[in-house]
């Protein structure tokens, strides 16, 4: 009885503290001069194919009882992020934004690069603004992706 009243009572409560119609401000209009992003070439190229690409039911990190997932990612020439996201415990989910930032190291190939999300807006009931994720992204031949967590 406790291993299924502890779950829904964390997302009756995390239901609680968002609110998933609350409105998440959209990016800033992109930026004219592109990306803020290191000069060399295979960074040039990882940029181009990064604001081209869109992330979609990926979960950034194992949150335990709780899931946590990107619907749908993207990244703007301004060097911010938005997604549709999810959170969700058993058979109850909640849809939500995020908003944030993004900034990369120069680029290991035109494919990978590591770089740095940062979390400034949310809806998602249990989430603050603040994280920082910081990863390794591969984007592939086909457009699909592989992250490592750093």
């Amino acid at each position: 009885m406790h291993r299924t009243l502890l779950p829904s009572l964390a997302l009756t409560l995390l239901i609680g503290c968002g609110d998933k119609n609350a409105p998440v401000e959209a990016a800033a209009a992109p930026a004219a001069s592109g990306p803020q992003i290191p000069a060399d070439a295979a960074s040039k190229k990882f940029a181009e194919k990064l604001l081209n690409l869109t992330i979609t039911n990926w979960a950034p990190e194992d949150s335990g009882d709780v899931e946590f997932e990107y619907t749908s990612l993207t990244f703007a020439a301004n060097n911010t992020w938005q997604a549709a996201a999810y959170v969700a415990i058993q058979d109850e989910r909640v849809d939500c934004k995020e908003l944030g930032t993004w900034t990369m190291d120069a680029a290991d190939s035109a494919t990978t690069a590591n770089m740095t999300w940062n979390l400034e807006k949310t809806t998602c009931p249990g989430r603050e603004a603040g994280r920082e994720l910081r990863l390794q992204l591969s984007i592939l031949a086909d457009g699909a992706f592989k992250t490592k967590m750093r």
